[in-house]
Order: structure tokens, then C-alpha cells, then sequence
């Protein structure tokens, strides 16, 4: 026999319908904040290090001028 028609013959017979329907729903929802709170959790005890290998930020434009310029060695006051 399945489980779930173990567990849920007696539930529906005990709770009726509609009580098994909001009990299985307010444990999704149960669950459903339990694995968000995790993984924000999760998310906020992670390293936010670049990883190996990516390029570096790219330069400012007031700082950098055109590559034409960076390339001739021009520099902006």
C-alpha cells in the first residue's frame, strides 16, 4: 500500500476534506519559507570574491579618455 494512502485515508477521514486540503497546504507553505530562509542564509554566508581569472572593472571614462587616446599615450588634465 502507498504511503500516501496510508497517511491520507485516516487524514481526510479525521479532518474531512477541506481540513486535509488547508493542512497540506499550510505545510507547503511551511516549507516554502523554510528553504527561502535557508537559502538566504546560504547566500549571505558565501565568499562574494571575483572569481579566478575574470577581467579587471573596466576604467572610468572621465578617468580613462578614448582608447585612441590611452593607446598614443595622451593624457587628460
Amino acid at each position: 500500500m502507498p504511503l500516501g494512502t496510508a497517511l491520507g485515508g485516516p487524514l481526510v477521514a479525521g479532518l474531512g476534506a477541506v481540513g486535509a486540503l488547508r493542512l497540506s497546504g499550510a505545510g507547503i507553505t511551511v516549507l516554502g519559507l523554510v528553504a527561502a530562509f535557508a537559502l538566504t542564509l546560504r547566500a549571505a554566508r558565501t565568499c562574494r570574491e571575483p572569481a579566478a581569472g575574470t577581467a579587471k572593472p573596466a576604467r572610468a571614462e572621465s578617468e580613462a579618455g578614448t582608447d585612441a587616446e590611452h593607446e598614443a599615450g595622451v593624457r587628460r588634465p
